[in-house]
């Protein structure tokens, strides 16, 4: 029989299955053996598992951003805390205020009942880390009452010391009776207080710390009614005629008055206090002697205050006499001509610049006059 006439069966499929089987066994038992020949993979110096590694990341990415939220917090809430303490424990003085003319209210401040120029020079003593107070809206108070308020600048405290600081600044007075009572203060009580109060930015640590409460109480001397003050004439009083004008107004048409003399006199004024007005205008007021009224006093080139020194003023005096006060207006005058000792009061009743009014008229000066004997 030819191949061509042979016949090919395939073999039985009993056969094929098992000799598949046995080969799919040889490939699975070559795998088994590679696979217990190649160990698992291990981590941190074959101490963990590829799990357990995994596991010690996540646990590490959580550690550290409970870190991060709590020195967030540390910062952010006790900086704030310690950023407020700082400002509660700082002491402010107020060394220097001066206050001068009025100026131009604008802007958001039109609405203030008056303006002015002023300076103010604050020291504020530090015990805890330095800090950047950011500028900011100051609200000044006195007996309870809002007089007004001013902007500060940025101020750069330092920690644990003393910090000086000038602020040139509009005065924005927004209760022209509350200045008022402010004036008169001054010039009636040894201590006046003032509390100044505003929410502050305040940079420290690199974080600036929004809307803190500052409210300190700052006290300033006041001339206390010049009780421990006195005027001293540096000039004796230089007696001239007065021209119509002048006679009419402090004598003719002054009821009562049969005599006056007219003369120029020179007085140093103290300002024991830290306020520097530098225009009080031209101060008018009656004078006494023994509490007897003897004629009239008028600033003729201004009247300048500068805190904690001595000011100058030229006064106009009229010494002016009727019938019920001759006989001590007489007494006054021989001591003068004596070279003695005379001391008047002055007591303020107007001047020149209005803002001051309320101050002068609440004004009673000593005053140890010259005599011309004695010049």
């Amino acid at each position: 029989m030819t191949d061509q006439n042979k016949t090919e069966h395939p073999p039985p499929a009993e056969l094929e299955e098992g000799i598949r089987s046995s080969s799919d066994e040889k490939v699975l038992a070559g795998a088994g053996v590679l696979a217990a020949a190649a160990p698992a993979k291990r981590y941190c110096c074959g101490k963990l598992s590829r799990k357990q590694f995994i596991w010690l990341w996540i646990i590490i990415v959580i550690l550290m951003i409970l870190i991060i939220v709590a020195v967030l917090l540390i910062l952010f809430v006790g900086g704030r805390a310690m950023a407020q303490s700082g400002l509660n424990s700082s002491v402010v003085n107020l060394n220097e205020l001066a206050i001068r003319d009025p100026v131009e209210c604008g802007g958001n401040d039109a609405s203030a009942a008056l303006c002015l120029d002023s300076t103010m020079k604050i020291s504020v003593k530090s015990d805890s880390m330095s800090s950047t107070i950011l500028p900011s809206r100051n609200d000044i108070y006195i007996n309870g009452k809002q007089l007004g308020y001013v902007y500060l600048p940025r101020m750069d405290v330092a920690g644990h010391a003393t910090t000086q600081f000038t602020n040139d600044a509009t005065l924005y007075v927004t209760d022209r009776a509350v200045f008022d009572e402010f004036g008169v203060d001054v010039m009636l009580k040894d201590t006046v207080s003032l509390n100044m109060k505003g929410k502050m930015d305040v940079k420290g640590l690199g974080i600036t710390f929004k809307g803190l409460n500052f409210d300190k109480s700052v006290s300033i001397s006041g001339f206390n009614n010049f009780t421990n003050v006195m005027g001293k004439s540096t000039t004796a009083i230089q007696f001239f005629p007065p021209d119509d004008e002048l006679r009419k107004k402090y004598w003719t048409d002054v009821p009562g008055v049969i005599q006056a003399q007219f003369g120029y006199s020179g007085v140093e004024v103290p300002n024991p206090t830290v306020i520097t007005i530098p225009n009080v205008g031209n101060v008018t007021g009656d004078l006494y002697y023994k509490n007897t009224p003897v004629g009239v006093s008028v600033a003729v080139n201004g009247t300048s205050l500068i805190a904690k020194s001595m000011s100058y003023v030229k006064n106009m005096v009229v010494i002016q006499i009727r019938n019920e006060t001759l006989n001590i207006v007489n007494e006054m005058a021989a001591k003068l001509l004596s070279g003695q000792e005379v001391i008047l009061l002055l007591h303020g009743t107007s001047t020149s610049n209005s803002i001051w009014t309320n101050a002068v008229k609440s004004m009673y000066m000593p005053t140890n006059a010259t005599s011309p004997a004695s010049s």
